[in-house]
């Protein structure tokens, strides 16, 4: 009896495996919607969004504030690729280019390793993330 049901589920895999190697592409999948071009794209500014979409004023609290606060913000933008990417507060796992940058931009001498790491280096270090931040090129 385990022999047919083995035949049996063999049978119905491989049934399954022909039939979605050999349905048509457009079958498989739902097709999403996609905008013919960039124009047709509706993105509201701040000042065309609706009243009914805000739903009650709250005043800024203190911790919105450090949100918005450029010296909290820990993103900055690659000038060349326009990638985006956070600083990580460990010096090694930051990014090669925001580490290049650092050194093209003169605040730091060189890229430092690991080994090379100590407390005065790393102050220098966050001074150093902390001016690109605020240069305009690099803001996110």
């Amino acid at each position: 009896m385990s022999e047919i049901l083995f035949i049996l589920t063999t049978l119905y895999v491989a049934y399954v495996f022909y039939n979605t190697a050999n349905q048509p592409k457009s079958a498989s999948r739902p097709a999403a919607h996609k905008a013919e071009s960039p124009s047709q794209i509706n993105v509201l500014t701040p000042n065309e969004i609706p009243a009914a979409a805000i739903t009650e004023n709250k005043p800024v609290t203190e911790e919105a504030k450090l949100a918005l606060d450029p010296d909290t913000i820990n993103s900055v933008r690659n000038p060349l690729t326009g990638e985006v990417s956070k600083i990580s507060s460990n010096y090694p796992f930051t990014k090669r280019w925001i580490k290049e940058a650092l050194v093209s931009e003169g605040l730091l001498e060189k890229i430092y390793s690991t080994g090379e790491l100590n407390e005065e280096i790393n102050e220098k270090i966050k001074q150093a993330l902390t001016t690109l931040k605020t240069l305009p090129q690099y803001q996110a």
